[in-house]
């Protein structure tokens, strides 16, 4: 970004609301545009009424050469590689998904436990019916000391 371009949080703040002019934005800022991302999309944004398509998809490929929301989708997938992309960022998110996977496999396994419990209470109290149902229970004599 040049020198002479400073982008403050009210600017963005500002572009988020210019954007909503008609019945929905033709160019969506990200949730943390960065300023450099925030000032091309604006100018595009203001060169256009054509929505802005996904960066290669069929509609983006249909789109002229010279037609803004062409660059608009390079600019919104450059800011989601840098949001997305960032070493620091893939490890909080691995980070993220193993917790989860953490947890369902830690709640799986108490699932599993208390099924097993009530299987094997079930299973003994059964035994013990039969046991008693098909042998007598006979006291042993007392031993005389």
């Amino acid at each position: 970004m040049s020198a002479d371009i400073v982008v403050t949080e009210q600017h963005i703040a500002e572009l988020r609301l210019a954007f909503d002019w008609h019945d929905g934005p033709v160019v969506e800022l990200p949730p943390e545009v960065s300023p450099w991302a925030a000032v091309r999309l604006a100018a595009l944004g203001r060169r256009t009424s054509t929505p802005v398509p996904p960066y290669g998809s069929p509609k983006w490929d249909a789109l002229a050469d010279d037609e803004p929301a062409k660059y608009a989708a390079l600019v919104r997938g450059a800011e989601a590689w840098r949001q997305h992309c960032s070493p620091e960022q893939v490890a909080a998110d691995l980070r993220r998904e193993l917790a989860d996977v953490d947890r369902q496999t830690h709640e799986r396994l108490r699932a599993t436990s208390n099924d097993v419990s009530e299987v094997a209470g079930r299973a003994h109290r059964y035994v013990t019916a039969q046991l008693r149902r098909a042998v007598p229970v006979v006291p042993q004599p007392r031993r005389s000391s």
